[in-house]
């Protein structure tokens, strides 16, 4: 008989020492079912959670990928099951309010797009083939299409595949008067609110230095229009964020760094009215009312992490717990 699933939930107490006291409050637990592994939970709030598990064996050289839907109260709902060829690899995953999407691939770049509804349990498959040498990662989706952060012979591309159609496009990104070789792709953003695509471009301009630039995309994956945001402004980008304000204003948040390292000095924040920049500042966290303090919130979530790594908790188990006790500010996204 498998091992059941126990969900502890406690409450973390911390000072400025960094001790932690836990506290036990209740207990939860479900068997898990014989013959299955790699259990993954995504979960749906008051719509319960969907467990995604693989057979352990393969039959007649597929394996049975199963979709169980379950209640709050965790009662199975409604059970689908597909099965893909054991040549398949689960690479990327990406989950919203309404569905859960799935990349597997094989050695040779053909690839399926699996998307389960969270509700319904309907499952969708886009089949195709992935460019050739193309390295894909970071898969997001906006409306119709999933977007990866691409490399081929290390030049940066943005690949989309529609998950109802299967219709691919590779997307070049590319800055004027910068060669591929010096041009790096950092990260992207879907904003669902205008349906766009956020490519955030690192340009090499020297040894010490590198330039951001930002291109908006529709989100079928047409250029809607770019800019350098860092132009004239002594700082390397360490992570950035796009909120948009208006039809033609947004605002981009994020860290920065004044020496070429990879740790965050202090936070900027640029606002920007037709891929025009209208002003840029920066704020060191030294300088920061309250620094001290945000830095203790941020220490308490790493000890919340620790936490569930020394219980051993699933994913469903974290969820359980943070429903209950809340998720440290520390441990929340910027």
């Amino acid at each position: 008989m498998k091992i059941n699933y126990f969900v502890f939930l406690f409450t973390i107490i911390t000072s400025g020492t960094l001790k932690a006291q836990i506290s036990y409050e209740n207990r939860v637990e479900f068997e898990l079912k014989d013959g299955y592994t790699d259990e993954k939970i995504y979960e749906f709030g008051k719509a319960g959670f969907i467990m995604v598990s693989r057979s352990e064996k393969a039959n007649n050289g597929d394996f049975e990928w199963k979709f169980e839907q379950f209640s709050v109260d965790l009662k199975s709902v409604k059970t689908k099951s597909i099965f893909l060829s054991n040549k398949l690899s689960l690479i990327e995953t990406y989950r919203n309010n309404e569905r859960i999407h799935s990349l597997f691939k094989d050695r040779k770049g053909n690839f399926k797009l699996i998307t389960t509804d969270a509700n319904s349990l309907i499952i969708t498959e886009a089949i195709g083939e992935l460019p050739k040498k193309a390295w894909v990662q970071d898969m997001s989706v906006l409306s119709d299409y999933a977007f990866f952060k691409t490399t081929i012979k290390r030049a940066p591309f943005l690949f989309s595949v529609n998950w109802k159609t299967g219709k691919k496009k590779l997307i070049p990104i590319s800055i004027e008067n910068v060669s591929a070789k010096k041009t790096t792709l950092m990260n992207f953003q879907v904003l669902e609110s205008s349906s766009e695509v956020f490519v955030y471009t690192s340009a090499l301009i020297g040894k010490r230095k590198t330039d951001i630039h930002v291109i908006r995309l529709n989100f079928r994956g047409e250029k809607e229009g770019s800019f350098n945001l860092t132009k004239n402004i002594d700082a390397n980008i360490i992570d950035i964020s796009a909120s948009k304000l208006t039809d033609n204003e947004y605002i981009y948040t994020g860290t920065y760094s004044k020496n070429n390292t990879a740790t965050s000095e202090g936070i900027f924040i640029c606002k920007a009215s037709r891929d025009q920049v209208a002003f840029f500042e920066m704020h060191n966290f030294l300088d920061l009312e309250n620094f001290l303090k945000t830095q203790m919130i941020i220490n308490e979530a790493i000890i919340n992490e620790k936490v569930f790594e020394i219980f051993s908790l699933t994913p469903s188990d974290k969820v359980i717990v943070e429903n209950s006790e809340g998720k440290s500010i520390g441990s929340l996204p910027v």
